[in-house]
């Protein structure tokens, strides 16, 4: 665990000095496996340079999907959850907020667990905020083995008065479970670009509903496609820590962030 998070600090620390101070960036602040629960924890962060105008800082937000399958790839549902859902569900017990206040979420399709300081205090700024991290894991899923959960996180730009969002950057990151009671295997960390996720994600704030009985859908959001010039920068913490290797000709530079993937599943 120690020896990825120091890689990460090296390959961030050496591809951060090739940026400009005005780059707008989507950073990798830390990911790690944790054996025993078993599952991860993942940490991220924004920064939007001087020179950022292609979205108020008042209206981006977080958003992430879900999707769990089993080792041949096929749909896999735990815990009564879909397969495939945005995370978190209307009414998903999503723990406690920094304060020992305990959560749920809301009605908004954005991820929860976010925050507008680095400090790790206060109420969840529920999708605002530039800092995000998520921690899924626990009991639940090693006795769901074998399962692979895969997410897609992503920061937008919102436009309140259509109700619509497009992407300012993105990545994809998991987790696999094989066999039941063996440690954690960490998926790559991979920029995603294109469009390829507004149908997914249009379908599932649709036709997603809460799991508690009462059949509650989201606040009905759309995705629409993303301008080409409002993309932030895409820096993979993989890659070499040359410049010109480590600055990829995609829209985003990763952080992780720990994240409360259905508190209740760790003690499941």
């Amino acid at each position: 665990m120690k020896r990825i998070k120091a890689a990460t600090a090296i390959i961030l620390t050496g591809v951060l000095s090739c940026l400009s101070a005005n780059a707008a960036m989507l950073i990798l602040d830390s990911v790690s496996a944790v054996n025993g629960r078993p599952g991860m924890n993942i940490n991220a962060h924004y920064e939007l340079g001087d020179d950022f105008n292609c979205c108020l800082p008042e209206n981006i937000r977080w958003i992430q999907n879900v999707h769990v399958t089993d080792n041949s790839g096929n749909n896999k549902s735990i815990f009564g959850f879909p397969s495939m859902f945005v995370d978190p569900l209307p009414g998903q017990d999503i723990g406690q907020d920094y304060d020992g206040n305990a959560q749920t979420g809301d009605l908004l399709p954005w991820y929860d667990v976010t925050r507008n300081q680095a400090a790790k205090t206060g109420a969840f700024a529920r999708g605002a905020g530039a800092y995000y991290e998520d921690a899924p894991g626990g009991p639940g899923f090693n006795a769901s083995a074998p399962i692979r959960v895969d997410f897609n996180t992503l920061v937008v730009c919102t436009d309140p008065f259509t109700k619509t969002f497009s992407s300012l950057g993105r990545f994809s990151w998991g987790f696999i479970i094989d066999p039941m009671n063996s440690n954690p295997q960490l998926l790559s960390v991979t920029a995603l670009t294109g469009d390829s996720l507004i149908n997914e994600f249009n379908d599932l704030i649709q036709n997603n509903r809460s799991i508690d009985g009462n059949n509650t859908m989201f606040e009905q959001w759309r995705m629409v496609t993303a301008g080409v010039d409002c993309q932030l920068t895409v820096v993979v913490p993989e890659v070499s820590t040359y410049c010109a290797g480590a600055l990829l000709a995609l829209p985003l530079a990763l952080q992780y962030a720990r994240r409360r993937f259905h508190q209740h599943k760790q003690t499941a």
